[in-house]
C-alpha cells in the first residue's frame, strides 16, 4: 500500500490509500476508487468516519481517497458558503487528472458521505445543478456512483447510531454499514 497526501487550493487535506501494482494479475492494476468525506457536524471531520472507512474499501479492492474538507470551527468564522462543495470538486478534479498515477479508472470514482460530509458531495451525480454554480471549468468533478451514509440517533430510546447506505451502483457495489 502507498499512502499519497496532498493539500487542494483552499486548504483542504486529501489522503489516499493506494493498492499496489501487481505483475501476476495486471488487469487489476486498474481500480475504482472512492472519495470519503467523513462527517462532523459542520465544524470537524469525524476520523472514526475516516480512516476505519478507508480501510474497508481498500480491503475490498478500491483505491481510497479521504477528504478533510474545510469546516467552521466556531461562530466567530464567516460562513464557508461553497468552500466545501469546492473542496470536494477540487478532490475529484484531482483524483480524476492522476487517475494514471493512481492506478484509478477516472470514470470509476464514487463518493462516500457521513452525515455533514453527504452535504459535501457535488450535486450533479444525483441530477441537481448545484455545481453548476461553482466557479469551474467544466464537469469533469462530476463523481461516479454514490454511496452515501448517515447516522440516525435517538433520544426516545438512548443515544444509539446507525449507520446506513442510501444508494448503491451495480456497477460498484461498496457498502457504508459497518462491519
Amino acid at each position: 500500500m502507498q499512502i499519497y497526501t496532498h493539500t487542494l487550493p483552499g486548504g483542504a487535506q486529501l489522503i489516499g490509500y493506494l493498492r499496489d501494482r501487481t505483475v501476476e494479475m495486471p488487469a487489476f492494476n486498474t481500480r475504482p476508487a472512492i472519495l470519503i468525506l467523513p462527517g462532523g457536524g459542520y465544524a470537524w471531520c469525524s476520523r472514526r468516519e475516516a480512516d476505519p472507512v478507508a480501510m474497508q474499501f481498500l480491503q475490498a479492492g478500491y483505491n481510497v481517497f479521504t477528504l478533510y474538507y474545510t469546516c467552521r470551527s466556531d461562530e466567530s468564522v464567516p460562513a464557508l458558503r461553497w468552500q466545501p462543495l469546492i473542496d470536494a470538486a477540487g478532490a475529484i478534479l484531482h483524483i480524476r487528472r492522476n487517475a494514471e498515477q493512481f492506478g484509478t479508472d477516472p470514470a470509476k470514482i464514487a463518493i462516500c458521505g457521513f452525515s455533514a460530509g453527504i452535504w459535501r458531495r457535488p450535486q450533479p451525480s444525483c441530477g441537481t445543478p448545484s455545481l453548476c454554480r461553482l466557479p469551474l471549468a467544466s464537469m469533469a468533478p462530476r463523481p461516479a456512483p454514490m454511496p452515501l451514509c448517515w447516522v440516525i440517533r435517538s433520544s426516545r430510546r438512548g443515544n444509539t447510531a446507525t449507520t446506513a447506505p442510501l444508494s448503491t451502483s451495480a456497477a460498484m457495489t461498496p457498502t457504508c454499514a459497518p462491519q
